[in-house]
C-alpha cells in the first residue's frame, strides 16, 4: 500500500479532518483531495452520502410541490362531481371571498402597520398613564357612554383600560427590550376606539346575559372554540377555533347574533390579560370539516351592519397585538381567493399568515409540540372539549357581576 494513501481509508472509513477541504491547511491538502474522491465514490452508494437527503430545503421544497399537485387533483375531482348550479354557487362564493378581502385590505394592512410605537415619549409607564388620561379629561364627551363599556361591563377602571393602550404602544429594540411608550400612537388609537364604540354602538343593544351564557356552554360541551389557558413556545397567547366541531347545522342570525355578543365580552376581557398584552396573540383555526355548502349556509346567516361594526372595532381599533395567524387545512376553495389576494397584502401582514396542511407540523413546530394537540388535530392530548378554559370562565363572570348593575 503506498504510505500517501491515509490509514483511514483502509478501514473503509472516510478521513476525519480538523477543518473543511477548501480551509485545509497545507500538510492536509492531499488527504483533502483524498476526501472529495472518497465523496465522490460515495454517490455510487457504496457509502451513501446522507447530506442529500437531510437537505431540509430540497425536501421542503418538495413536499409542497407535492401537496400543490394533490390539491389540484382534489380540485379537478370535486368540481367534477359538482352539479351546473352548484358551480355556479362558488363561483359567486370566490367572488364574494376576493371582494370581501378586498375591500378590508386597507383595514387590514394599517392594523398591521400600526402595532407597537414608534418613537418614545414618555420612558415610564406611570408618566404615559397620566399623560392619557389627561386627554380622556380633556375630551370628556368623546370618552364616555359606549366608550367606556368594558369599565362597567367587566369591572375596570379606567386606568387599567389605559394600560392596555399604552402597552399596545411599547416601544423595544431589535433585541426586545423595552425602551420606552409612544403616547401619541397610544392616543390616536384609543380616540379611534371611542369613536368607533359611539359609531357602533347598537351592538350593545343586542348583547345579553342569555345570549352570552348559551354561547359559552356551546364553546365549552362543542370544544370549537377556546382561548386557552396557557402560551405557546414563545410566552404567545392563543385563540383556538375548530370548524369539525363547531355547530354548524344551527348557524342562522339568532345564532350569529350569539357569537356576536360573547366575542364582544371575550374580546375586551384580552384588553386586561397581561400574556396578551405583553406578548400578544396568535389564532389558530382548523378548517377540516367545512364545506363551501355550509358557508353558504354562514353568509345568509350573518348581519351585514353587526359583522361590519365587529370588524372595524376588532381589526385596528382594540389593542391587541396580533402576531401571528395558522390556516390549518383551509380548503381549495377558500385558499385559492386568499392566496390571490395574499400577493397585495403588506408584507407586515403577509409574513404573520401561516398556510398549515392538515398534518399540522408548521403547528407543532412554532407554536406547541404535537402531545399538546387534542387527537382530532393529530395530537396526543385529551378531547378538545375536556380543556379547561378559566380565563373564559373569568370573563363571562365578571360580565355576569357587573354587566346588569353598571350598564
Amino acid at each position: 500500500v503506498p504510505q500517501s494513501v491515509p490509514a483511514s481509508l483502509l478501514r473503509l472509513e472516510p478521513p476525519r479532518l480538523p477543518c473543511g477541504p477548501l480551509t485545509a491547511p497545507a500538510a492536509h491538502r492531499g488527504e483533502a483531495n483524498l476526501v472529495t474522491r472518497w465523496q465522490d465514490v460515495s454517490m455510487l452508494k457504496l457509502f451513501p452520502s446522507k447530506k442529500k437527503e437531510e437537505d431540509p430545503s430540497v425536501k421542503e421544497a418538495d413536499v409542497a410541490k407535492i401537496r400543490e399537485a394533490e390539491k389540484a387533483k382534489l380540485k379537478e375531482a370535486h368540481v367534477a362531481k359538482m352539479s351546473e348550479a352548484e358551480k355556479a354557487k362558488l363561483k359567486v362564493l370566490d367572488a364574494d371571498m376576493s371582494k370581501q378581502l378586498n375591500s378590508k385590505m386597507d383595514m387590514l394592512n394599517s392594523a398591521a402597520e400600526d402595532e407597537g410605537g414608534k418613537q418614545v415619549t414618555h420612558a415610564k409607564l406611570d408618566d404615559a398613564v397620566t399623560a392619557l388620561e389627561a386627554v380622556m379629561d380633556q375630551d370628556a364627551a368623546l370618552f364616555s357612554g359606549p366608550a367606556v363599556w368594558a369599565l362597567g361591563a367587566l369591572g375596570k377602571t379606567r386606568r387599567e383600560l389605559v394600560v392596555a393602550f399604552c402597552n399596545h404602544a411599547d416601544v423595544r429594540d431589535a433585541d426586545g427590550t423595552l425602551q420606552g411608550y409612544d403616547c401619541d400612537k397610544a392616543t390616536r388609537r384609543l380616540k379611534k376606539y371611542a369613536a368607533g364604540m359611539h359609531k357602533n354602538g347598537f351592538i350593545l343593544d343586542g348583547i345579553t346575559l342569555e345570549r352570552i351564557q348559551i354561547m359559552h356552554e356551546s364553546c365549552k360541551s362543542r370544544g370549537w372554540f377556546r382561548y386557552l389557558d396557557v402560551p405557546d413556545k414563545q410566552d404567545r397567547a392563543i385563540m383556538l377555533m375548530s370548524f369539525t366541531n363547531t355547530p354548524l347545522e344551527n348557524f342562522n342570525k339568532e345564532f350569529y347574533q350569539q357569537m356576536a355578543s360573547y366575542f364582544f365580552v371575550l374580546f375586551h376581557g384580552l384588553l386586561f390579560d397581561p400574556v396578551c398584552q405583553e406578548h400578544g396573540i396568535i389564532y389558530v383555526n382548523d378548517y377540516t370539516g367545512l364545506d363551501f355548502s355550509i358557508m353558504f349556509k354562514m353568509k345568509d346567516g350573518v348581519d351585514a351592519k353587526t359583522k361590519d361594526a365587529m370588524q372595524e372595532l376588532f381589526i385596528g381599533s382594540l389593542p391587541i397585538k396580533t402576531k401571528a395567524f395558522y390556516l390549518v387545512n383551509l380548503p381549495w376553495w377558500l385558499e385559492i381567493p386568499m392566496k390571490l389576494v395574499m400577493v397585495f397584502i403588506g408584507k407586515k401582514l403577509r409574513d404573520r399568515m401561516r398556510f398549515v396542511s392538515k398534518r399540522w407540523r408548521k403547528v407543532y413546530r412554532e407554536v406547541a409540540d404535537q402531545e399538546f394537540w387534542p387527537s382530532t388535530m393529530g395530537g396526543g392530548g385529551k378531547p378538545i372539549e375536556e380543556w379547561p378554559c378559566e380565563k373564559m370562565d373569568a370573563y363571562v363572570a365578571a360580565y355576569q357581576k357587573h354587566a346588569t348593575t353598571s350598564l
